[in-house]
């Protein structure tokens, strides 16, 4: 059983794919992953809203199986408060997703912080891409001790780097998701800051699944932790058991 904290739908013209919410479903059902959290990719390299809209059709199409996180640009000020505000309210939507490369601005921008505000508020959790070593995530949970914020990717490549600058911050879980499969990254997540803490994500369809279960499955830590990360703490840090 897995909970995927970090799953698109859409096409990327970048890369030549597209995966919709059909293919992810049977994607999900080839590696037993129950539920997925998913943003479009058309919310972060065309439009944020038109984005959501498809996000909260594939989650109509398939409750409990599909989650949606609405991307909130920044740069669209109230637009986007708004816009945050209008899909949080729907039972389709359990968080935001924030990437501040393809949204042009900083996690730890001043812009940010009017959304950052809105989800401590409406008790949102913020999906935040990282692959900056944590340094914005650090800055955001630093300033927003109530904040709810799941840091993707560790950080990156600099993954060891954000794991420890993140440390102090128990409001900060991360997801471990990457192109880099590093020996000993699992590991060192779990020994650094907990095993509640660490969260399974794939990232599809950027990366298959099986790479994040391998990183998983093949860490040397107890059985028990790896059904910690794969499912135990998605379910129990978003209160999942009522929705699967």
């Amino acid at each position: 059983m897995i909970i995927d904290v970090h799953a698109h739908i859409g096409s990327d013209h970048r890369f030549g794919f597209r995966l919709s919410a059909d293919e992810l479903v049977k994607a999900m059902d080839k590696f037993s992953i129950v539920c997925s959290f998913i943003s479009s990719i058309k919310s972060l390299v065309y439009d944020y809203r038109e984005g959501n809209d498809d996000v909260e059709k594939a989650c109509m199409k398939y409750p409990r199986r599909l989650l949606g996180l609405a991307a909130i640009h920044p740069l669209y000020g109230e637009e986007a408060l708004e816009e945050l505000r209008k899909r949080l309210s729907r039972k389709e939507f359990i968080g935001i997703k924030i990437h501040p490369y393809y949204f042009n601005t900083p996690a730890n921008s001043p812009l940010m912080y009017p959304i950052v505000e809105e989800a401590v508020r409406m008790k949102a959790p913020l999906f935040i891409h990282s692959y900056d070593g944590g340094i914005e995530v650090s800055d955001l949970a630093d300033r927003y001790p109530d904040a709810l914020i799941i840091m993707y990717h560790m950080g990156g490549g600099e993954w060891e780097e954000g794991i420890l600058r993140v440390k102090k911050y128990d409001n900060v879980y991360v997801e471990m998701s990457s192109s880099f499969v590093d020996v000993g990254m699992v590991e060192t997540a779990v020994s650094v800051l907990g095993e509640q803490r660490v969260l399974y994500g794939s990232d599809i369809p950027f990366q298959t699944p099986a790479i994040s279960i391998a990183k998983v499955a093949e860490a040397n830590i107890p059985e028990y932790i790896k059904e910690l990360i794969f499912y135990k703490n998605a379910l129990n840090l978003f209160n999942l058991k009522g929705i699967l």
